[in-house]
């Protein structure tokens, strides 16, 4: 899990308190506030999770052309044994 992930995940978690505590209090402006801030941390979550899936397409597009971990300064090991 990236930060992106993660600090969209809690922002979802307090977006979902607020429009909860609106919700409880009458309170529309909280209520709005919070809808907002969920949906802002889906996005961020999404963000990070579409991170993740280009670092893997790549991590992946490395092992089928043979780069491994060149890429990096570091050889794989079933490289190093050839």
């Amino acid at each position: 899990m990236n930060k992106d992930q993660f600090k969209g995940r809690i922002k979802q978690a307090k977006g979902r308190i607020k429009e909860i505590s609106g919700k409880l209090t009458r309170d529309k402006s909280l209520e709005k506030k919070g809808r907002a801030q969920k949906i802002g941390g889906r996005i961020q979550a999404g963000y990070g999770d579409f991170k993740d899936d280009i670092q893997g397409y790549n991590d992946l597009e490395d092992d089928i052309r043979g780069y491994g971990d060149f890429r990096n300064g570091r050889q794989s090991s079933h490289e190093a044994d050839s």
